[in-house]
């Protein structure tokens, strides 16, 4: 797939949970359909609608719109900069329904991971909703501010919201209630859980981070990094938590104690510094227009070349033997 073209920017790349398909996600919503394998062109789904978008700001060009694929890759939902959700029918090529609820951009889209039957948007209207796969509206959470982060818990229980102040959300999904508020004191950038669902880590502007256990709401540890956070991410085994900063580092800690277990200058201008799912590596992109493989103790293993403008999106694949990236220059290459 090096260098395959498409006609507007590419905002996000996403594999699939089998590895066997990868989407591109570009800002009209448009989305195309790639053999994981092969790297042939599928099917490209939503040129029919594509032109309806409005103009974009500048500073939506950086904002990655990522899609999301159900569990089984049978369907995906993207959403265009100015415009509504849509789930699609991978398979079929197909517009399954449209979701018109939100009342500005949505940033994150994210499908029930156990079952893949609740699809979770947040959007910068500031509310978090759950929609059923045929687009109906299921529950919604109100925010005082936009949320900067919205995802499932692995067990499909919980919901983790927030972002704009310093307090991170739990809800309960079925019911849609708060369970827990862990309050950091800090205004809150991200947060994610452990791959175990046990414990949650929670980001903040000014670089603090917390390890919070979700049973009792009780913080476990809390540490510094470097700089402002950009991203954090639980290695695979949950026992350490790779921590990506505005200013180009990374740091790799000790989720349980936190202890500071190596410093990588990754000198990245990706929106987020990104692991490798057995946690062994992380990638990161320069001002060269490259992707750059780095072990988590900070040694370069390979620089991948061949886009010529700023990379905007990049991911995995699920074994971690493939990385797909998105550019500026309209290319994707894996």
């Amino acid at each position: 797939m090096a260098g395959s073209k498409s006609d507007t920017q590419l905002n996000g790349v996403i594999f699939g949970h089998g590895g066997q398909r990868i989407a591109t996600v570009s800002l009209d919503g448009t989305a195309r359909i790639w053999d994981g394998v092969l790297g042939t062109l599928d099917d490209v789904l939503g040129q029919e609608v594509s032109g309806l978008k409005a103009d974009i700001d500048t500073d939506e060009r950086d904002v990655e719109m990522n899609g999301a694929f159900t569990p089984d890759d049978r369907f995906l939902a993207t959403a265009s900069v100015n415009g509504p959700i849509r789930i699609w029918d991978v398979e079929r090529a197909s517009l399954v329904t449209t979701i018109a609820g939100h009342e500005s951009l949505v940033e994150h889209l994210e499908f029930s991971p156990v079952d893949g039957n609740i699809l979770l948007t947040a959007s910068h209207d500031g509310t978090a909703r759950l929609w059923d796969v045929d687009g109906a509206l299921t529950t919604a959470l109100s925010h005082e501010y936009r949320p900067t982060f919205a995802v499932f818990s692995p067990d499909n229980v919980h919901l983790l919201t927030g972002g704009g102040d310093s307090a991170a959300h739990l809800w309960d999904v079925v019911s849609g209630r708060e369970t827990i508020r862990f309050d950091t004191h800090e205004i809150i950038q991200n947060a994610t859980f452990s791959p175990d669902g046990q414990q949650v880590a929670t980001a903040s502007l000014g670089g603090q981070v917390r390890i919070w256990d979700v049973a009792t709401g009780s913080e476990t540890a809390q540490f510094r990094s470097h700089g402002g956070l950009v991203q954090i991410q639980f290695g695979r085994d949950g026992k350490s938590l790779l921590v990506a900063s505005i200013n180009g580092t990374a740091q790799q800690w000790d989720a349980a104690n936190g202890t500071e277990l190596a410093v990588i200058n990754t000198s990245s201008n990706l929106p987020q510094a990104i692991l490798s799912p057995d946690g062994n590596l992380i990638l990161s992109a320069r001002e060269d227009n490259a992707g750059h493989l780095l072990t988590t103790g900070g040694a370069e293993l390979r620089v991948l070349v061949g886009h010529q403008d700023r990379i905007t999106a990049a991911a995995f694949s699920p074994d971690g033997q493939l990385v797909a990236t998105g550019s500026l220059d309209h290319t994707a290459r894996i």
